[in-house]
């Protein structure tokens, strides 16, 4: 299986291109700037509950492999959305034959209950904010409570002042988490801490390690339908048809032009934003 690794910077590699750039790129782990509860909420187009009813990995039209992501029983706590399923799409995948494999992206399976902070579906390689910082999981505990988990398995505990989220740290990340200049200049706990530098040379975040009682599914639901009228949703989420190809933009990005005959705004539309400049990436066989 091949995996791409990421450095996320302020714009995208489109799938077409990695190619002219995999062969100068030295592996590292994916970058991703932190997002606080605040953030997540400002930055997502919409933000919904729902159960995953299928995951399907294929080739689209661009013969690149996309995951898709079939939400059912959806529910839309904020934003405009009016069905009550929703098809995600991710960049990466396995259909059987080859795999790619997009470090630090998140993974789903059929019968969990998820809640997704969605943005650029169809458009950005991961429609998440912040990628995994986007979904968070709901699920029984040992006494059969529904709570509140990240999205690699850490327990919430609720939310701080400044808008951090409170959570158990016994779960790795799927992808480093870099501080930025509004994060690395405020007082908070989370902004002081440092777990060095990125392989970008981002400054990291070292995780926190919070303790309370875990949030109950219900509770978070109801401070998401409560945050979510504090702003406008202008623009409707919108789903995608299994088989359906990542969106490109700019004039030379559906032809697979080569990097520097990109604009910068079609480099743009996938990797999250607010983040530092240069993109990197590379490719391994496992």
């Amino acid at each position: 299986m091949k995996k791409l690794l990421l450095h996320s910077g302020a714009g995208l590699l489109l799938l077409p291109l990695l190619a002219a750039l995999m062969l100068a790129a030295s592996a590292q782990a994916t970058t991703l700037i932190y997002k606080d509860f605040n953030s997540l909420v400002a930055e997502a187009q919409g933000i919904v509950v729902g159960t995953v009813k299928e995951v399907v990995s294929q080739r689209a039209e661009d013969r690149q492999l996309y995951t898709y992501v079939r939400l059912a029983d959806v529910e839309t706590l904020a934003g405009v959305y009016h069905d009550n399923e929703l098809t995600l799409m991710m960049s990466g995948g396995y259909d059987g034959r080859n795999g790619l494999h997009v470090e630090g992206s998140p993974e789903f399976s059929a019968g969990e209950r998820v809640v997704l902070f969605v943005e650029g579906n169809g458009q950005r390689m991961v429609p998440l904010v912040g990628w995994g910082q986007g979904v968070f999981r709901l699920q029984n505990n040992d006494r059969g409570a529904a709570i509140v988990t990240d999205d690699v398995g850490n327990e919430v505990y609720g939310v701080g002042e400044k808008g951090e989220i409170l959570k158990a740290n016994r779960h790795a990340q799927r992808a480093q988490i870099a501080s930025s200049a509004h994060l690395t200049n405020s007082s908070s706990a989370q902004a002081k801490a440092s777990a060095g530098r990125s392989d970008g040379g981002a400054a990291m975040l070292a995780p926190q390690e919070a303790k309370g009682a875990p949030m109950s599914a219900d509770r978070f639901l109801g401070m998401l339908r409560q945050q979510a009228q504090s702003r406008a949703f202008a623009q409707e989420l919108r789903s995608v048809k299994v088989g359906q190809a990542l969106e490109r933009k700019g004039r030379d990005a559906g032809s697979g032009a080569s990097a520097s005959s990109m604009s910068d705004e079609s480099a743009a539309s996938a990797l999250p934003r607010r983040t530092q400049q240069g993109a990197r990436s590379s490719m391994d066989r496992d």
